[in-house]
């Protein structure tokens, strides 16, 4: 059994393909806890397990702390693509076919360096990383909602780390209904479970001029 824990919390959440969670948070200060401790990867309030052996927090629970900052192919998430890629899907002849390129790269540098004035300077290494690179090799994102966007992120890092888990923050509250089950469902064929944390905090103050836009867009 797979199990997420939060300290305070009674409640065990349990690893069931497609199963969302959501938790609402009136204490302010223990919300901003909760964000800290996976901000600054502290163990004290989160903790994962499999068959009550913990485990790696990182290495299962993939973290949503902002929803709105969703990019499959951010530089941290394509370095570790490519990293991936470079050591398992890259042969000893494939290493080879690069060599070979980069050998009549070399030479053609050479020649232009000797067509100059001055002496030149260029990088005399080529391996898959910076061919991956060059190329801008990355995951394709034909996105027409935010709930594609989401997936898309989703898979890219699933494609990386192997998670059982999401924590995310304030996310659910930016889908629609039909939306949420939509992504249950993905969730479900992806063998994930959800734990969305949501801030309940109902703002009363005299220096704020609140302004509510219903959802046939009437302002009051």
């Amino acid at each position: 059994m797979k199990l997420l824990k939060i300290k305070n919390i009674e409640k065990d959440f349990v690893h069931i393909a497609g199963k969302i969670y959501n938790i609402e948070i009136e204490n302010l200060n223990f919300y901003h806890q909760l964000i800290f401790s996976i901000l600054y990867n502290e163990k004290n309030l989160f903790s994962y397990s499999e068959n009550y052996v913990e485990n790696d927090l990182e290495k299962n629970i993939l973290t949503i702390l902002n929803p709105l900052d969703i990019d499959a192919n951010n530089k941290k998430m394509l370095n570790n693509l490519y990293k991936k890629i470079q050591a398992n899907f890259i042969s000893i002849n494939e290493i080879d076919d690069i060599e070979n390129i980069n050998a009549k790269i070399l030479s053609l540098l050479t020649k232009l360096s000797l067509n100059m004035n001055l002496p030149m300077n260029f990088e005399t290494e080529l391996d898959i990383l910076k061919i991956l690179n060059l190329y801008k090799f990355s995951f394709q994102e034909d996105i027409e909602n935010y709930l594609q966007k989401l997936v898309i992120f989703i898979k890219a890092n699933l494609e990386i780390f192997s998670y059982n888990f999401i924590i995310s923050f304030n996310l659910l509250s930016l889908l629609s209904n039909l939306e949420i089950e939509n992504l249950k469902k993905e969730l479900e064929l992806l063998e994930l479970t959800l734990v969305n944390i949501n801030l309940s905090n109902k703002i009363k103050s005299e220096n704020i001029d609140f302004i509510t836009i219903d959802k046939d867009l009437c302002e009051f």
